[in-house]
């Protein structure tokens, strides 16, 4: 410690001033320290002081030995950053190797290592020797410096060509590596969105939704469209089978399958008379004229008369023939003496329905409209030309026996919308709804004793687990009264399911005509099964088939997008081998079509899930009136066959034995 002179003292007073003397090692002429500011120009500094590189490319850093050792830090390298030192010096090596065979190298490479006064020391000696060499007077010849100077050149554009090929390759790589790195980044996207959507996923889903698997593609068995009936009137004939079917018994009409419906449509001749198109006419009538009688009872006002004289200033249809018109007016006189009669009485079954086609006459010409007939004029004309006038009831039956398929199906459908009004219909509709509810109360009351015998049932599982067995006869009597309880429980569940479906079967026959479908496919084509309403239930069989309607342009509009229709069409075409733009009729009439079936829905989608369920809750009936009706065309074919055979058989006895002319009304009133 110094005092104000300079001199050392070793004690001070506490106010006095004083100085401290510091002594450096060299001196203090060096002394110096860095900023305390942390920078990046301290980090780059720290890092070059505490580590050191190797001289080969993308070469790691590595923190030196005497630190490495203080602070414990591992210098060993990890074996990839090893394998790619090896590889770097194995590429210096080969390099080295190369510039050794091609000749001494024409630069002086500069030693890293050398300092600034070396270099200069040795620019120095360098200049002494050149201004020696240039004292002595030597001189390089002209040749040699021309062909040291072609070797440059050449040397320098192969220099120039390696290094392009270089870049070139460098490019190529690149490119390689991108195109490889976006392909994996599809992949995993791809790898992604297929993960997402099976997370997503949930089935039963849209039929169409439901991904199609190659593996297992079959396409839906081949239904068969080969009616009788023109396809544009199928939904007609199915319609006039199932109204008979349902209001037979009110009507006066038994039970008649399809294959008979179909067959007595096409009867074209008067004798023999075919019964069934008789009782089905009559019946329809009867019903129409009895509720005419009944509401002109009542003094209600009777159905508006359509009379010919309104008639020929209502416009037809554009293309309803002018002459059809003409013989219509020319025949007034005959159809007006038929529609005044016509509502009078019904049509007894007495003497054979006789008169029955005149009160139809008479029907359609008062009642009859374009709306609701639209050939209307031509059947009339058919029905009663102009040489009608004294005509026979026998002639008329020939005149309607001659008439087209569709015609026929076109009165049909006229006489069924009307009867469909009447009290009768009404009052039978209101009978099938009375009795289903009472059918379900009863439905429900089985439920509960069902459900009350599964707990008495699962009581005595527990009770023969839990409860302690006694011994000997205490054991034998205890096993037996729980064995005897158990067996008078489970035949009562089983009574209580056959009275459950016999009450399915008893509602069915009280079904409404408005006959629902079993279901649709993932092309949304509708399932029917007719056999389970109405008369058919106690019978053999009704149309011992599967009926499929297509959809319509119109109702896939109704259900689908655009997108939604693009890919209907694309799945339709590649697993329907049919398919038309229009609805159309088809059915299933073989078992094994229907396994086929069943096999080819995919329980994935919300419909087919449904569907399959519906088919197969009742493919025991289904299959049992395929097989019933097979047998009855092939016992009707070989009886055909026999009579063929004897040459003194008449083509009309031929023809009466036929099953829709065996028909017969058992309900005819």
């Amino acid at each position: 410690m110094l005092d104000k002179l300079g001199n050392s003292v070793q004690q001070v007073a506490k106010n006095g001033s004083h100085k401290y003397l510091i002594r450096t090692f060299n001196g203090g002429e060096n002394l110096s320290r860095n900023k305390l500011a942390f920078n990046k120009t301290l980090i780059r500094l720290f890092i070059k002081q505490s580590t050191t590189k190797d001289t080969y490319l993308h070469a790691p850093w590595v923190v030196k030995d005497d630190l490495a050792k203080k602070y414990k830090v591992i210098t060993k390298l990890p074996d990839d950053l090893k394998k790619a030192k090896d590889e770097a010096r194995e590429k210096s090596r080969k390099r080295k190797g190369k510039a050794t065979q091609g000749g001494p190298s024409k630069k002086t490479k500069v030693n890293k290592g050398t300092n600034a006064r070396t270099r200069g020391d040795d620019d120095q000696k360098g200049g002494k020797k050149g201004a020696a060499s240039a004292a002595r007077g030597k001189r390089v010849p002209a040749s040699k410096k021309q062909s040291r100077a072609t070797t440059s050149k050449e040397q320098a554009k192969k220099a120039a060509e390696k290094k392009r090929q270089k870049e070139r390759e460098k490019k190529k790589r690149e490119t390689e590596r991108k195109k490889e790195r976006e392909r994996k980044a599809k992949e995993r996207e791809v790898q992604k969105r297929l993960k997402a959507e099976q997370k997503k996923a949930k089935y039963p889903t849209e039929d169409l939704d439901v991904p199609l698997d190659r593996n297992l593609l079959s396409k839906r068995p081949h239904m068969v469209l080969d009616f009788k009936i023109p396809q544009k009137y199928i939904g007609t004939f199915l319609m006039t089978w199932n109204f008979f079917t349902v209001f037979g018994k009110p009507l006066g009409i038994s039970f008649l399958t399809l294959d008979d419906l179909e067959l007595s449509f096409y009867h074209n001749i008067i004798q023999p008379r075919c019964t069934l198109v008789i009782e089905m006419h009559a019946a329809l009538l009867n019903a129409i004229i009895r509720d005419r009688l009944q509401s002109k009872s009542k003094k209600r006002q009777p159905i508006p008369r359509v009379v010919p004289a309104l008639r020929d200033q209502i416009n037809g249809p554009d293309d309803m023939d002018i002459d059809d018109r003409k013989s219509v007016l020319a025949s007034r006189d005959v159809l007006e003496r038929f529609a005044k009669t016509w509502d009078k009485k019904v049509i007894s079954s007495k003497d054979s329905r006789k008169g029955w086609e005149c009160v139809l006459i008479g029907c359609l010409y008062q009642m009859g409209t374009y709306e609701t007939i639209p050939n209307v004029d031509r059947i009339l004309s058919h029905l009663a030309p102009i040489d009608s006038i004294n005509a026979s009831e026998e002639d008329f039956e020939g005149y309607f026996s001659t008439l087209e398929v569709a015609d026929k199906l076109q009165i049909m459908e006229f006489l069924i919308n009307n009867v469909a009004k009447t009290t009768l219909i009404h009052e039978h509709i209101e009978g099938c709804v009375s009795r289903q509810t009472e059918l379900n109360k009863e439905k429900n009351e089985i439920a509960k004793e069902r459900k009350q015998i599964a707990n008495s049932l699962a009581e005595i599982v527990k009770t023969n687990v839990t409860v302690p067995r006694g011994k000997g006869k205490d054991r034998s009597d205890t096993d037996e009264s729980i064995v005897t309880r158990k067996r008078i429980l489970e035949e009562e569940e089983i009574a209580l399911q056959k009275r459950e479906e016999n009450i399915d079967k008893e509602k069915r026959r009280y079904a409404l005509p408005r006959t629902n479908s079993m279901g649709r496919d993932r092309f949304h084509n509708k399932y029917y099964y007719f056999d389970e309403v109405g008369l058919v239930v106690n019978e053999r069989y009704g149309t011992g088939r599967i009926l499929v309607q297509s959809p319509s342009s119109r109702e896939l509009v109704d259900v689908l997008t655009e997108a939604g229709r693009q890919k209907y069409n694309k799945r339709r075409k590649l697993e329907e081998s049919f398919g038309s733009e229009e609805a159309q009729w088809g059915y299933y009439e073989d078992p094994e079509q229907i396994d086929d079936l069943l096999k080819w829905f995919n329980e994935k989608g919300q419909r087919e899930l449904l569907l399959k369920k519906e088919i197969i809750s009742r493919i025991s009936d289904v299959k049992s009136g395929m097989v019933k009706r097979m047998q009855d065309i092939v016992a009707s074919r070989k009886s055909a066959e026999v009579r063929r055979s004897r040459r003194t058989q008449a083509t009309k006895a031929l023809l009466s034995q036929q099953p829709y002319m065996k028909w017969f009304n058992k309900f005819a009133k």
